[in-house]
């Protein structure tokens, strides 16, 4: 499933162009190094260096969060939604953590030889439906950001908050998918999470064996 971003690779430059389309429609990006990109929340002015561990799939997975969930996706990157700290945590690097941390528990960084049972289950789900990954780093994001505001979390406990959404997607499982988290909430959301209810069950089972 990890394939390693590739900045010389024409289709992974196409995808970060895309990806800044979709954040800043009407912004035009002056090149892929950029100090534009610092806007978005990456470390520097080439965001390439910051997909590490995670590969392409951290690309993919903003950009499919910009595109299918705009309004959602725009109040996270403007920090829009409750009482928000001095120092904020960086929007892009948290994207690109949440992957790997998905894909940590899910088994999915793990060698094909190795089958384990929760990584069974899950690419067995992908099979039957292709959003499955992007549909849980949304949930994961979305949730992220309200254990941040409910903790008042400062840019120091930047790491703190992303791990302790491990403990999160099990303890907190059963209110997972209730109005609460939609915090940033619109039409196509819902209607997405409304239609996958098999997908949140196979997640939550998946999550729990994971943790257990």
């Amino acid at each position: 499933m990890k394939v390693y971003f590739d900045a010389s690779r024409p289709d992974h430059q196409d995808a970060l162009r895309a990806l800044w389309s979709a954040t800043y429609p009407d912004q035009e990006l002056n090149g892929l190094i950029s100090d534009q990109w610092k806007e978005m929340g990456w470390q520097g002015r080439d965001p390439s260096t910051d997909f590490r561990g995670a590969g392409f799939i951290s690309l993919e997975n903003l950009l499919f969060f910009a595109k299918t969930f705009t309004t959602s996706f725009q109040q996270l990157l403007k920090k829009q939604g409750g009482k928000r700290s001095a120092w904020e945590y960086p929007f892009a690097v948290a994207g690109v953590n949440i992957t790997f941390m998905i894909m940590q528990m899910l088994d999915l960084d793990a060698l094909k030889s190795r089958r384990t049972f929760v990584r069974s289950v899950f690419l067995q789900m992908l099979s039957e439906n292709e959003w499955a990954f992007d549909l849980l780093y949304c949930v994961a994001f979305v949730v992220m950001d309200k254990q941040w505001l409910e903790r008042n979390a400062t840019y120091m406990e930047f790491n703190v908050r992303i791990y302790s959404l491990l403990f999160s997607f099990c303890v907190h499982r059963d209110t997972w998918f209730s109005s609460s988290v939609y915090q940033y909430n619109n039409t196509s959301w819902s209607l997405q999470f409304k239609s996958h209810k098999s997908l949140k069950n196979i997640i939550l089972l998946c999550l729990c064996i994971r943790m257990s």
